[in-house]
């Protein structure tokens, strides 16, 4: 079973932000509830944040659709002595590569306030990317903040996006405590919107943690049947990466489903037999997998832009019979066109 391009998942999990709409770059502060201080700048573009669950921490995302760059920020309430540098150390130390994102030319430095790590991302799974990224961290009283700021088709000349934005940014240790919210429920299939529970999944998705990733890309389909918010491309990343996430942590019966949901609003969209097929073949299931197969060739064309056509010689789900006849001689006749 294929995974999808990382890039298409990071792309989704910052395109979603788009729906979050308040005043472009506009001033803010956030707080950590019952916690004294706060993090202030100016919003690129449009802006969203969130409280976490257990009250510890609140995450803002925003997108300037104007030039691209990227946003999200974290204050959370420590319990270590904060400053910019240890805030670096234990949050920048403890950062896994994500998958088929290889980081180069990481570089750590110091400027006044502000710890901070830049990278690049040239190419995520043979696509170029060409992305350029910043992580500022500051401490301070008992929070530490962390801000990551992106870009793709970096040049030189956007250097300016990232230096004039943390112009912007202060800790302020002093901020008298806002009162504590009350505690939230347990997040059920209907909390959170759309883009919000899209941008958790793609991240549980990039983290190979299938389960989680299944859990919210299901509370999105679930949505979408009641509501449908998502274009054409989303919803066809969605049900392929919901399938899978199910295939891969082993529950075929749900990937069978979530494909076959897909075929009957999509029925042109060749990855969803091209999945299915992949299902029949994890169940061992050589005839409707082949089945499958000749639909995914027959609508080969409507790929979506800048992805591969998989290739079933090379595909481990159908590992049980890639070498019986019946199916190499099938999957040759639909490479030819027949």
């Amino acid at each position: 079973m294929k995974i999808r391009p990382a890039f298409y998942v990071v792309l989704l999990t910052f395109c979603s932000i788009h729906s979050f709409t308040q005043d472009s770059s506009k001033a803010v502060r956030i707080t950590v509830p019952g916690t004294a201080g706060a993090l202030e700048f100016v919003a690129p573009g449009n802006f969203q944040q969130r409280v976490r669950p257990d009250g510890k921490e609140v995450q803002a995302r925003a997108r300037d659709d104007s030039n691209g760059l990227m946003m999200t920020a974290f204050l959370q309430r420590v319990d270590f002595k904060p400053s910019p540098a240890e805030c670096r150390k234990q949050w920048w130390g403890t950062t896994t590569e994500p998958p088929q994102m290889h980081r180069e030319n990481i570089r750590l430095s110091e400027s006044g306030p502000m710890a901070r790590v830049d990278y690049d991302v040239p190419v995520a799974q043979g696509i170029k990317v060409n992305q350029h990224s910043v992580h500022v961290y500051l401490g301070g009283g008992s929070e530490c903040a962390e801000i990551h700021l992106s870009v793709v088709q970096y040049t030189p000349a956007k250097d300016t996006l990232f230096s004039d934005f943390l112009k912007t940014v202060r800790l302020i240790s002093d901020v008298p405590a806002a009162a504590s919210a009350a505690a939230p429920a347990p997040e059920s299939p209907a909390m959170g919107n759309t883009q919000e529970m899209f941008a958790k999944a793609s991240r549980f998705y990039l983290e190979k943690n299938y389960k989680m990733a299944a859990l919210y890309y299901q509370r999105v389909l679930d949505s979408e049947k009641q509501s449908p918010t998502l274009n054409e491309q989303y919803f066809e990343v969605l049900v392929d990466n919901l399938g899978m996430s199910y295939g891969i942590d082993g529950d075929l019966a749900k990937a069978k489903t979530t494909f076959e949901y897909g075929i009957s609003k999509k029925p042109k969209y060749p990855l969803f037999y091209y999945n299915l097929a992949c299902t029949y073949g994890e169940m061992g299931e050589m005839q409707p997998a082949i089945a499958q197969l000749r639909e995914a060739y027959r609508n080969k064309a409507n790929m979506i832009a800048g992805e591969e056509f998989p290739d079933p010689m090379t595909d481990d789900s159908f590992r049980t019979f890639a070498y019986k006849k019946t199916f190499v001689d099938a999957v040759a006749s639909m490479k030819q066109g027949r």
